[in-house]
C-alpha cells in the first residue's frame, strides 16, 4: 500500500501492534497513590463488522495511489443441487432437543444495483471517498475463485421467540496473487463465524442489513455448517483452531454436487482478561526479551492517558506454543474476567506445521487433519508441540482464574486428530488405546485423568472439560493399557479436576524403548514401552 495513504477496509485485519481504544471524555484511572493506571486487555475482538461484503483482488491506482488489495471473499449459499464451493446448509439444535434442524436461508436482502461501496480516506483527512463498488463475483475455477458475495443470513425459528432473530454466517477467504501478472489467487486463510443478531433493517450508509448483535445464542445449543468443497480443498486442509465445544468433522459425497465437509460444535463464552499497571510497571513489561524484540529497536512509549485500554488478541504474542506475551503481563492481571463473549468460530491457514508429520504418510491432501477448540482467553493457533521422548502432545492455555467474583472459570479443551495422523504420532495400533491427560498448573502441580479414546468417522476425539486456570499446560498421551477402574467405562468425555481440587502426581512411567523402523529410504524412530513399527514399516 502507498505509504502516503491510509485506506480503510470494511473487514478488520489484525495488526502486529497493540490497539488502543480512545475516548475524549474518559477520566483517567488512578491508583490509591494518585498514579496514572494503564489497562491492557487480552481476548477476542468485539463485533464491529457482523455483516461483510467481499471482493476479488485488485489494484487501486487513482488519486495518486498504487495500492494492492488481496482477495477477500465471502462464501455464499448454494443456489442449486450441482453447485460446488458454497454453503450447503447451516443447521442447529435447540435447547432440550436432540434433533438437528436446518436453518432457513433469508434472501430478503439483495445487492444494491450500484453495488456496496468500499471506502477509504487520505492520510490525515476524515473525508471519505469510494475506492470500489463491490458486487457478487461468479465462480472462476481457472483462477481459484468460488462464488462470492456477502454475509449469509439464516432463520433459526426455535432459537428465539423474536421474529427478528437471525444467525449471520461470515465464511471469509483471504488470498493473494503470487504472480502479479496473473489473476490466479492463492488462499492463505479462512475464518468462519456465526453471529447471533436481531435483524433491524437496511443501513442508510451502504444499503446493507443492520442488526443488533446479541450477547448469547438464545436457545441454540449446537451449530453445524456443511460446505461443498472442490476449490475449497486448497484451504480447508491441515490444522484448524476453533471457538466451540466438542467439535466434530464429517466428510461425505453427494451424487449431484460431489464432496462435502461438515463441521459442528456448540457455541461457548470466552473471558476477557485485564492487566492494570502504573507507568513503571507498564514500561517494565516491555523489558522482557520477547517484548523488547517486538519493538524492533524503537523505544517504548506510554499510551495516551485518555485511552480506555489497550487490546491484544487471543492468539497474539505466542512463540513455539509458549504464551510469551501473556507471561510478560501476568503479574498484573486481575484474577477476575472483565467481560465475556459468546462465540462460534473456525480459523485455518491451510497447513499443518506439526514438525516431522507433514509427509503424505501422515496427512491427506485436501482434508482437515485436526482441530483444537478451547474457551481459554489465550491459546496457540498452531498444532500442539510433540514431545518425542514421551510421545505426548503438549499445549498451553491461559485465562483469568475467575469468571466473576463468586464463580471460578472452568476450561474446555477439545483435540480432534485424523486417524492417519494419530497413527503417525503414536506409532502403533490404537484399537484398545486410552488417553492419559495431564493438566500441569503454573505452580508445577499435576492433575491426571484417563479417558477412553473416542473414534468416529476417521477421527479420534479428546474432550477435556472442567479444569481450572490461570495458565495450565495440557499433555495427551495414548497408552495400550486398558482403562483402569477409576476411569469411566463409557466413551463420554471425562471432566478433568480443577486447579483447586486435590491433585495427584503422575505414576512413575515404565521404562521407554526406542526402535528404528524403515520403509524404503524413510527411517522413523518409535519410542514407547513396547514400541512397534507403523503399518508398512519394518524393524531395522
Amino acid at each position: 500500500m502507498n505509504t502516503k495513504s491510509v485506506l480503510s477496509r470494511m473487514l478488520k485485519f489484525r495488526l502486529p501492534i497493540i490497539t488502543f481504544i480512545l475516548t475524549a471524555f474518559l477520566v483517567p484511572l488512578q491508583s490509591a497513590a494518585g498514579e496514572q493506571i494503564y489497562k491492557v486487555r487480552f481476548g477476542e475482538q468485539s463485533f464491529n463488522d457482523y455483516f461483510n461484503v467481499g471482493f476479488k483482488s485488485f489494484r487501486y491506482t487513482e488519486r495518486g495511489y498504487n495500492s494492492y488489495y488481496g482477495a477477500n471473499i465471502l462464501l455464499v449459499a448454494c443456489t442449486n443441487a450441482s453447485e460446488t464451493d458454497c454453503i450447503d446448509s447451516l443447521s442447529y439444535r435447540a435447547k432440550n432437543s436432540d434433533n438437528w434442524l436446518k436453518a432457513e436461508l433469508d434472501s430478503s436482502w439483495t445487492f444494491p444495483v450500484t453495488g456496496v461501496p468500499l471506502r477509504g480516506s487520505d492520510k490525515g483527512s476524515s473525508t471519505q471517498f469510494v475506492i470500489k463498488n463491490r458486487f457478487p463475483n461468479p465462480p472462476d475455477e481457472a483462477n481459484n475463485y468460488p462464488s462470492g458475495g456477502a454475509t449469509s443470513m439464516w432463520k433459526a425459528k426455535l432459537g428465539s421467540d423474536s421474529p427478528k432473530f437471525r444467525l449471520f454466517l461470515n465464511f471469509n477467504l483471504l488470498g493473494n496473487n503470487p504472480d502479479p501478472a496473473s489473476e490466479k489467487i492463492k488462499w492463505y486463510q479462512f475464518t468462519a463465524q456465526v453471529v447471533p443478531v436481531l435483524l433491524e433493517g437496511i443501513s442508510d450508509l451502504d444499503g446493507t442489513p443492520s442488526a443488533t448483535v446479541l450477547q448469547n445464542f438464545g436457545d441454540v445449543v449446537d451449530i453445524k455448517v456443511r460446505l461443498r468443497v472442490k476449490i475449497l480443498k486448497q484451504i480447508l486442509t491441515g490444522w484448524i483452531h476453533s471457538r466451540s465445544v466438542n467439535p466434530e468433522i464429517n466428510y461425505g459425497k453427494d451424487p449431484s454436487s460431489g464432496d462435502y465437509v461438515e463441521i459442528l460444535g456448540a457455541p461457548l463464552s470466552v473471558p476477557t482478561a485485564e492487566a492494570q499497571m502504573t507507568a513503571s510497571q507498564y514500561l517494565s513489561v516491555w523489558e522482557s526479551p520477547y517484548m523488547k524484540a517486538r519493538l524492533n529497536g524503537y523505544p517504548v512509549a506510554l499510551p495516551d492517558p485518555k485511552s480506555l485500554w489497550g487490546q491484544w488478541g487471543s492468539t497474539d504474542g505466542i512463540e513455539k506454543g509458549e504464551l510469551k506475551m501473556w507471561n510478560a503481563y501476568e503479574p498484573y492481571f486481575s484474577k477476575e474476567a472483565v467481560a465475556e463473549r459468546f462465540m462460534w468460530k473456525l480459523v485455518g491457514q491451510g497447513n499443518l506445521n506439526l514438525e516431522k508429520f507433514n509427509s503424505s504418510e501422515c496427512i491427506t491432501e485436501g482434508k482437515i487433519e485436526g482441530i483444537l477448540a478451547t474457551n481459554a482467553t489465550q491459546y496457540s493457533p498452531t498444532p500442539p508441540t510433540y514431545i518425542e521422548s514421551s510421545q505426548e502432545l503438549s499445549y498451553q492455555l491461559a485465562a483469568p482464574h475467575f469468571k466473576s467474583a463468586n464463580q471460578e472459570f472452568k476450561g474446555t479443551y477439545s483435540l480432534v486428530v485424523s486417524e492417519k495422523l494419530a497413527h503417525c504420532i503414536w506409532g502403533e495400533s490404537l484399537t484398545n488405546a486410552s488417553a492419559r491427560v495431564s493438566i500441569l498448573s503454573s505452580d508445577g502441580k499435576s492433575s491426571v485423568v484417563t479417558q477412553t479414546l473416542t473414534q468416529k468417522s476417521g477421527f479420534y476425539y479428546f474432550n477435556i472439560n472442567g479444569f481450572g486456570f490461570s495458565a495450565p499446560t495440557i499433555r495427551i498421551k495414548l497408552t495400550q493399557d486398558p482403562v483402569g477402574a477409576e476411569s469411566t467405562a463409557s466413551s463420554a468425555p471425562v471432566p478433568a479436576p480443577s486447579a483447586t481440587a486435590k491433585t495427584e502426581m503422575p505414576p512413575k512411567a515404565a521404562p521407554m524403548k526406542t526402535i528404528s523402523c524403515i520403509k524404503g529410504k524413510t527411517t522413523k524412530k518409535v519410542t514407547a514401552v513396547t514400541p512397534k513399527c507403523p503399518a508398512g514399516y519394518k524393524k531395522k
